[in-house]
């Protein structure tokens, strides 16, 4: 599998026994799978099955996976109980007497409104038609999965380029770290030099603190780090499955890294390759927010 973005949108439709049905899916990103399903109550039967079936395939991610029919021939969903109509009818006819100016038309509105006499008949699904919908409803996922694949071709592409701006970056940074370290060394002895003689130094003391000094501002440690870290998130980007919150926590050692290397810098040209390397990290973790 590909790197997915969690964005995507899907619909299908098919007739189904004089029924035309249409199913639309999308997703937004999420730290979690949360899923909302709204469906006519014709099919609310396989929403338990249409969310088992959304939690094996999508991962991660804001799913509403939304259902709707039109029939194509009229549908009998009423049914008029005749005989209890006539009972009541029997029941009120020596009211109208009593009542005159009752009009014909309001009198049987009247018959239609009184309990049970017109009853709604509850529509069923066959088994049959169910598996048809289950099927309709894995054609509108596929077609979400092949949105978000194409679109997690596009993140992964921004993704690349710009942890290859981060490795060009520390490489320079490398290059640049021997000379800093001397350049340090010359300004610390300059500014000892304008106030020696103003001063009681104790060199042997003064070497010893240089060095400890020098080996405060040393950057090996984690230029090595980054390094691993940046192959390290390259190797998980070429993995199958789910993996936008391993590449986010690799994101956050690659941040720890950029920014020790930034306060201890001490060194102009050095500052601004980690400027570099910050602005590429923050296009990274805004792409990450919304990969599968």
């Amino acid at each position: 599998m590909s790197t997915h973005s969690m964005t995507g949108f899907g619909r299908s439709e098919s007739i189904i026994k004089k029924r035309k049905f249409t199913f639309e899916v999308k997703s937004l990103n999420s730290k979690q799978l949360d899923v909302n399903i709204k469906l006519p109550g014709l099919v609310r039967e396989i929403e338990m099955p249409l969310r088992t079936l959304i939690s094996k395939t999508l991962n991660r991610g804001k799913v509403e996976f939304t259902g709707y029919y039109q029939s194509l021939e009229p549908e009998q969903n009423a049914h008029i109980n005749s005989d209890l109509m006539a009972a009541y009818a029997d029941e009120l006819e020596p009211l109208t007497k009593k009542i005159p100016g009752i009009e014909h038309s309001d009198w049987l509105n009247a018959l239609l409104k009184l309990p049970d006499v017109l009853q709604n008949q509850r529509q069923i699904i066959s088994d049959e038609e169910k598996s048809d919908l289950m099927k309709l409803a894995q054609l509108t996922i596929e077609s979400l999965i092949e949105f978000r694949e194409k679109e997690g071709r596009s993140a992964e592409k921004d993704l690349r380029k710009n942890i290859l701006i981060i490795g060009e970056k520390l490489e320079l940074v490398k290059k640049l770290a021997p000379g800093r370290i001397q350049r340090i060394r010359e300004r610390i002895a300059l500014a000892i030099n304008e106030i020696k003689d103003k001063t009681k130094l104790n060199q042997d003391r003064f070497e010893q603190e240089l060095i400890f000094y020098i080996e405060k501002l040393d950057i090996n440690e984690e230029i090595i780090r980054l390094g691993n870290h940046l192959d390290y998130f390259d190797e998980t980007l070429n993995l199958d499955g789910v993996k936008g919150k391993k590449l986010a926590f690799i994101s956050q050692e690659i941040g720890r890294e950029i920014n020790t290397i930034g306060s201890k810098s001490n060194d102009a040209q050095m500052q601004k390759e980690v400027v570099m390397m910050k602005d590429s990290l923050e296009k990274i973790k805004e792409q990450l927010l919304n990969i599968v």
